[in-house]
């Protein structure tokens, strides 16, 4: 096995299993020590891969972003008319960060420091669902009250309100 495939494997295992931690416990558990735990090794092989925990998180981000693209794009149906388009792909955004909170909250924790500038989601959303920049606030700021507890709101709840962000 070359060195650099094993370097890319090694990589990946920190990244999935930084992702795992994220996902069901919250970026807060992803220190170095339960991520190198989870991914069966010592914690200064992280170092030997990763710039260091920002750097991996990047990678993470990276990883979320490609699965809700993936989500999104399955899961919408084509539509003629751009609003109902935009309106449908941001049905589906919502859906899969309302099923992962943990994932949404990575891109807006203020401890993590992203290495690449495409993390942001700003460019994600505008990319992928399109838009004014006031509906990508509108849709953040709701998923933001809705995620954190904010507004007492529930899947349906939020839905409604999206769609009357239309």
């Amino acid at each position: 096995m070359s060195p650099s495939l094993k370097d890319e494997r090694m990589k990946d295992y920190f990244i999935r299993a930084a992702e795992e931690i994220i996902r069901g416990e919250g970026i807060q558990a992803a220190s170095a020590r339960t991520i190198a735990d989870r991914a069966g090794y010592s914690c200064a092989t992280i170092y030997n891969h990763f710039e260091d925990l920002n750097d991996l998180y990047t990678q993470v981000a990276l990883s979320i972003q490609g699965e809700c693209r993936a989500f999104v794009e399955n899961q919408s149906k084509a539509k003629e008319n751009a609003e109902e388009r935009i309106y449908e792909r941001t049905r589906w955004y919502v859906t899969y960060f309302i099923q992962y909170p943990s994932l949404f909250h990575l891109f807006f924790d203020k401890a993590v420091r992203f290495k690449q500038e495409e993390i942001g989601l700003d460019r994600f959303f505008t990319n992928l669902i399109g838009g004014s920049e006031e509906y990508l606030y509108a849709v953040h700021g709701l998923m933001l009250f809705a995620l954190n507890r904010f507004s007492p709101l529930g899947y349906g709840e939020v839905m409604e309100k999206l769609a009357a962000l239309r």
